[in-house]
């Protein structure tokens, strides 16, 4: 305590020391110049910084986290007829479950339907009474054509008996002119005129006798032809019968087939939901149904992801993405493209959904590594949306803000011109800027407020 009293005396005996010379110096001076006290020294105003505008390669990259990967096609495979599950199909010796690699067509399971079986075998019997029918009337159709042969040859023979009447009434004309002209000239009797004009007679009777069998060959001709119309009409009735009876049969054939559950294209089972005897229900409307087998296509991928509103219209297809922070590959990169953009936004999500495909196996983007992908799997997408060769930068205290725009104020010709900017990252220490200011440029650092 008196150590730190005597301190203060002495720190205090100084700075009167001190005062006491600086106002005797003071004194000193005034008193020997006699005149006026000297001018204020003149100084610069605030002290401005600059830096250089410098150019780097650049890309802009938007990062979406939450992507997942789904095989390219994936269906959920329904029952369309009711029945029990009667076996399953096998591949490579090996019954199919789930993990089991199917081709188009591969038969996954068949269903037990008796009364479909039953109602097949009653149509194919009404197939083949109806392509009997088809038989009968073909038949009748022949029969029917020798008959208007026939008539038409009854009818030919008739014209040609009706042609020798014809003929015979002519000679009996001719004969009975002459024995008339012989009567008149009194060379004959009377009685050879008579015997003459009965020939006559007779033969006109047999000439009508003619046409009228002309007449009935006729009429039994166009009863034939009208037959062969009918034993025609039957065939084509016949034969639409044969088309209904056949559309029935593979209307009930489809149902049949129905039966049989076939992998719709090639995949991998990932779900089986029956076993061998269980029910299943036809997949109608409210019928309860559930999903016999699930199948996803993985020889080809799709990675789904969702873009935020403010980045959305810039996101197209074609820009280069990158797969990469995969859960459970942690290393791996993989290149791609964008394949489709939805154009539209997700109304619960507010977010847009672009896909990106990728060929199964993948290599890696950076190494020649392969490894295949699984349906399931999530990370991020990075989609490169636009690249700069030579991108402006300079330091944050370069940047400006006035009405909502950001500038930098530019040294030119001596002067400085304030020029507005798009900003295109800011990392807190450089930013990337776009406009019209080139690399080499000077820029204030300091100061920008006042332009």
């Amino acid at each position: 305590m008196i150590h730190y009293s005597a301190c203060l005396s002495l720190v205090i005996a100084v700075c009167v020391a001190i005062a006491g010379c600086n106002q005797g110096a003071d004194e000193d001076v005034s008193g020997t110049t006699g005149g006026p006290p000297p001018a204020p020294v003149q100084t610069s105003g605030p002290k401005t910084e600059k830096v250089g505008v410098l150019a780097e390669p650049y890309d802009e990259v938007i990062e979406l986290p939450g992507a997942t990967v789904h095989g390219f096609e994936t269906a959920m495979l329904m029952a369309k007829v009711g029945g029990y599950v009667a076996e399953f199909g096998e591949v490579n010796d090996a019954e199919v479950d789930i993990g089991t690699k199917v081709k188009e067509g591969d038969v996954l399971a068949i269903l037990e339907v008796p009364e479909l079986e039953s109602q097949l075998q009653e149509k194919s019997a009404l197939v083949i009474d109806a392509r009997s029918s088809v038989s009968q009337a073909n038949a009748a159709v022949t029969q029917a054509t020798e008959e208007v042969n026939q008539r038409k040859s009854e009818v030919d023979r008739a014209k040609a008996k009706k042609a020798e009447a014809d003929a015979v009434v002519e000679f009996a004309r001719v004969k009975f002119n002459k024995v008339d002209a012989l009567v008149k000239r009194g060379s004959v009797g009377t009685d050879n005129r008579d015997e003459a004009q009965f020939e006559l007679k007779a033969a006109e009777a047999a000439t009508n006798s003619a046409q009228a069998g002309i007449n009935t060959a006729q009429a039994l001709a166009k009863v034939a032809d009208a037959s062969l119309l009918k034993a025609e009409a039957d065939v084509r009735s016949a034969e639409a019968k044969v088309k209904v009876a056949e559309a029935i049969h593979e209307g009930m054939q489809a149902q049949v087939n129905y039966a049989i559950i076939r992998a719709p294209f090639d995949g991998v089972i990932v779900q089986r939901n029956i076993d061998r005897g269980a029910f299943v229900r036809p997949a109608t409307n409210n019928s309860g149904a559930m999903p016999l087998f699930k199948i996803t296509r993985q020889d080809k991928l799709r990675v789904m992801a969702s873009v935020p509103i403010r980045k959305a219209s810039r996101v197209k297809v074609g820009q280069s993405v990158l797969v990469h922070k995969l859960g459970g590959l942690a290393g791996w990169t993989f290149g791609g493209h964008v394949s489709r953009v939805a154009s539209a936004l997700d109304k619960s999500t507010r977010m847009m959904q672009i896909q990106v495909d990728l060929k199964n196996p993948v290599k890696d983007a950076y190494s020649e590594r392969e490894t295949h992908l699984k349906p399931g799997l999530f990370g991020t997408v990075s989609v490169r949306l636009k690249r700069w060769e030579s991108l402006a930068t300079v330091s944050t205290s370069a940047l400006g803000e006035k009405d909502g725009r950001n500038y930098v104020v530019v040294q030119r010709e001596g002067e400085w011109q304030v020029e507005f900017v798009e900003v295109i990252f800011n990392d807190a220490v450089t930013v990337g800027i776009s406009g019209e200011v080139q690399s080499g440029e000077v820029v204030l650092a300091s100061g920008l407020d006042q332009y």
